[in-house]
């Protein structure tokens, strides 16, 4: 794959990453997904890529379906998943709120630390389903998600667990870890805010 491109569907993965909650076993049936409406969430996402670069100042507004974002993690995306995540499923259920399902391999994670002995990730192993709830809010280009319940196999666990989980898969373990959680992120691509509702995100330029 040339440079460009593993660039590009980097910022793609940071895109949809900024719309992700993880949730536990799946609810959503999404055996109707299919390769071709992976493609078209591709051709918005080129096509938010490409009006970043036009220089136009016009409010440009670009609709991602649920079902469309769940069927290109599942095909297109599927191979530039972070190691040891699978089965990502996006659900925005209001505004504000977002959930996705997901499977984690925990034993990475859990030969990288070191436990006390109340620390709840000692009793889990091996591949499991994640659950976390919560909210996105967005705007001036920056986005901050707020998690309100995060849960392993059905166990509630502190939300600090969380942000382990997500600087261990982005393999920023051997750093120090920042507040990630109490962070906003930048938004790609000029995008000034996602607006979501029912199944949809709407992404604003």
């Amino acid at each position: 794959m040339r440079q460009g491109e593993t660039r590009r569907i980097g910022n793609v993965w940071h895109l949809i990453s900024c719309m992700l909650a993880l949730t536990a076993t799946s609810e959503a049936n999404t055996t109707h997904l299919t390769e071709e409406m992976g493609a078209r969430l591709k051709e918005r996402l080129d096509g938010i890529a490409r009006y970043s670069l036009s220089g136009s100042t016009e409010l440009r507004l670009t609709e991602l379906r649920e079902e469309e974002i769940n069927a290109f993690l599942r095909f297109q995306g599927a191979r530039h998943l972070p190691l040891g995540i699978a089965d990502p499923v996006v659900r925005f259920k209001s505004r504000e709120s977002i959930q996705v399902d997901a499977v984690i391999d925990l034993d990475g994670l859990k030969d990288s630390r070191q436990y006390h002995f109340l620390d709840p990730l000692q009793f889990l192993r091996g591949q499991l389903a994640v659950s976390v709830g919560g909210r996105l809010r967005s705007g001036n280009g920056q986005a901050k998600l707020d998690p309100e319940v995060f849960q392993i196999a059905g166990i509630q666990v502190p939300i600090r667990i969380l942000n382990e989980i997500v600087h261990y898969f982005a393999g920023t373990l051997q750093q120090p870890l920042r507040p990630w959680l109490e962070t906003s992120i930048q938004l790609p691509y000029n995008i000034l805010e996602i607006r979501l509702s029912q199944g949809l995100a709407v992404v604003v330029q």
